[in-house]
């Protein structure tokens, strides 16, 4: 926990200093220029087509000097501007994404000290590992930097799913697929491998990944991330159908899974208009992201599940043996 606190830190005070520059580009071309920013200031327009950027190695910091090379209507031109502070809703969404890692921490804090045992210690590892990768960005000086920084954080979330998933395999009763050999290979085989990629490739590189390492890596971290996570859900909806009424409310099993659904539907159903009505504006107006926040319900309805259910325990009178 302590651990992940300076990481935490560590990551917060870098997106405090982190900079933009206010222009998204696919294939080469700029496809939209943020209003009030230093791309609009600078005078890049939607359609240009970036030759070159001198001054873009890693996450750029606040007061950066960037010089764009664009091609525009057949002709080069190079436009020299300064990277400023995220502002308006890019920024409160940044500062909620890092205060939604705090309070995943904090949750897995309290499980640890207030639910010990099995169940309590593995979901206190899914916020501690969540946390780690809802800590915000931080300047980097170079593109090796970079890599290091974000490779973390994939590894981060590639680990919490696996911990989230082997929570719902002990609580509130260990299944008896739980002790096998093969299911913690299968949860906690791939960001393992993930790990030993990334180390492979500093070791054969020196930094970055290759494209086919990197390819590895992302199938590594991220197909697990939302295999698992679903899987979780999966396992929750089986014990409730299993457990009868006073199990259920006693457990907590149906605040789970309220709390899980509650977490991931608002962030799926935004990620499927973005593909299937990509003109159809977004309530939030930057994408998806704003909708990562509905996460933290998952820690809480888990949290309370926990805590409840050991207080329930506490309060149950014992029956005197009989003679």
């Amino acid at each position: 926990m302590l651990l992940t606190l300076a990481w935490w830190v560590f990551g917060v005070t870098g997106t405090l200093r982190l900079g933009m520059v206010g222009v998204e580009v696919e294939d080469d071309y700029i496809t939209r220029v943020l209003p009030d920013t230093p791309a609009e200031r600078a005078g890049l327009r939607v359609g240009d087509r970036v030759a070159a950027i001198e001054g873009d190695e890693g996450m750029i910091e606040v007061g950066r000097t960037l010089e764009y090379l664009v091609e525009r209507d057949s002709f080069f031109e190079r436009i020299v501007l300064q990277a400023a502070s995220w502002h308006g809703t890019q920024r409160n969404v940044m500062l909620a994404t890092i205060a939604m890692g705090l309070l995943h921490l904090l949750c897995g804090a309290a499980a640890w000290f207030y639910a010990p045992g099995k169940a309590g210690n593995l979901f206190a590892l899914f916020c501690a590992t969540t946390a780690v990768h809802w800590s915000g960005f931080r300047p980097a000086t170079s593109d090796v930097n970079e890599w290091a920084f974000v490779s973390v954080l994939l590894l981060g979330t590639g680990f919490a799913a696996s911990f989230l998933l082997h929570f719902t395999l002990v609580y509130p009763r260990p299944w008896s697929l739980e002790a096998r050999r093969v299911t913690r290979a299968v949860l906690y085989g791939p960001p393992v491998l993930a790990f030993l990629v990334a180390v492979v490739s500093v070791a054969l590189h020196g930094g970055p990944m290759s494209s086919g390492l990197q390819a590895v890596f992302f199938m590594l971290t991220n197909i697990p991330g939302y295999l698992f996570s679903l899987l979780a859900l999966v396992v929750i909806g089986v014990r409730i159908r299993k457990a009868d009424a006073t199990e259920r409310r006693n457990s907590g099993l149906n605040v789970m899974l309220v709390g899980m659904l509650a977490a991931y539907v608002p962030y799926l159903l935004v990620m499927l208009l973005e593909v299937v009505a990509p003109s159809v504006p977004i309530p939030g107006g930057v994408g998806a992201y704003p909708y990562t926040l509905f996460f933290v319900l998952t820690p809480v309805a888990f949290l309370y599940a926990l805590l409840t259910r050991d207080s329930l325990k506490s309060t149950v009178p014992s029956v005197p043996a009989q003679t």
